[in-house]
């Protein structure tokens, strides 16, 4: 009995011995297969623009994870077709910016990380005419369309010294180069940056007025912000040097003519408010002057850059110069189409209120070269 007894014992402990034998060798940590791991792209490039990307993982194991840190960037995984979806937020900064998706397979403890990269550029270039344009960030199909025709309707001013005033202010100024719009600012134009139509007079190649010059100054802010262009409302000199014709002028009395009606719109003085004569006009109704440019007298008038000074020349230089550094009023050139009885001469000037709402006025924006 004794000598069955000690068989038994002997017998359970080479059972155990095999069995933690076995167990060993099943173990997954050691006997996982090696991992495998490939995408089907290593990075991707996106726009400003909102956007998404599937990646396919390849793989010999039966699920991964994909995560990344960039707020901006978000990661959709889909196990049932083994791939995941990057999609990223509008980067509106013109800089490029760049997330890193960590990418792995892992199984006991063995495990295989890839990385793929998500960039991001803020803007998209463009050759529009004579310019490069960096869009600070996407735009629609109508928003782009308007914003080219303005681009593509700037006029090249080359620089040069004139005399500017009338007999009593009279006085010469140097003007480095310039662009000036051929055209008023249209209200389709206006629409596709501002998203609101002030206008009295409706109709989307119609110029754009009764703002202010505030309105004025935050077009052209939020038109070089989104094209990376340096846009300005003109000064007073370089307007006026620009309706003379620039280095072209003929000495007219007015923007390219001695005969007013010839570029100028504006209504007879029996033409009632509430006729529908009683309008603006889309540009290139009148002739242009010597540099090309449209309804530099009439239509509406437009805001320069300038604090209004009565004695504008005694400005602190002769050179580019931007009026006095603080004043009440900006000014007002070119006059408008309501006034049937004044013709509005090359020298005329008017003031306005930095936030009053001026009645057919508009704006014509510059650029520097």
């Amino acid at each position: 009995m004794k000598s069955n007894g000690l068989c038994f014992v002997l017998l359970s402990v080479i059972l155990l011995f095999v069995q933690a034998c076995t167990l060993r060798e099943f173990n997954p940590e050691e006997w996982a297969v090696e991992p495998e791991l490939e995408l089907s792209e290593n990075y991707v490039v996106f726009t400003s623009v909102v956007g998404s990307q599937k990646i396919s993982v390849t793989t010999n194991y039966d699920s991964f994870i994909a995560k990344t840190d960039a707020e901006w960037c978000h990661i959709t995984t889909d196990i049932d077709s083994m791939c995941f979806w990057v999609e990223v937020d509008p980067n509106e900064s013109v800089e490029q910016r760049v997330a890193i998706v960590q990418v792995s397979v892992s199984r006991g403890n063995k495990s295989l990380i890839r990385n793929f990269s998500v960039v991001q550029v803020g803007g998209i270039w463009d050759t529009i005419g004579d310019f490069n344009v960096f869009w600070q960030h996407e735009v629609g199909a109508g928003q782009r369309d308007a914003l080219v025709e303005l681009i593509e309707g700037l006029k090249f001013v080359e620089g040069g010294t004139f005399l500017m005033g009338d007999s009593v202010n009279a006085h010469w100024v140097t003007l480095s180069s310039f662009y000036i719009g051929k055209f008023e600012v249209t209200q389709k134009q206006w629409n596709a940056l501002m998203f609101r139509n002030p206008a009295l007079f409706r109709g989307e190649n119609l110029p754009i007025e009764n703002i202010s010059w505030a309105d004025a100054l935050e077009f052209v802010n939020r038109l070089s912000e989104l094209t990376n262009l340096d846009f300005a409302l003109p000064t007073e000199a370089q307007w006026e040097y620009a309706a003379r014709g620039g280095k072209y002028s003929l000495g007219y009395k007015y923007p390219g003519s001695n005969d007013y009606t010839e570029v100028a719109h504006f209504v007879d003085v029996f033409t009632s408010e509430d006729s529908p004569l009683y309008t603006t006009v889309a540009g290139g109704s009148k002739l242009p002057n010597e540099l090309g440019l449209y309804d530099m007298a009439g239509n509406v008038a437009e805001f320069c850059f300038d604090w209004y000074d009565a004695d504008f020349s005694a400005v602190p230089t002769d050179q580019d110069p931007i009026g006095v550094d603080t004043g009440i009023y900006k000014v007002v050139r070119g006059g408008d189409f309501s006034f049937p009885y004044l013709q509005y001469e090359v020298s005329w000037r008017k003031f306005c209120g930095v936030n009053n709402i001026n009645e057919n006025t508009g704006i014509r924006v510059v650029l520097k070269p």
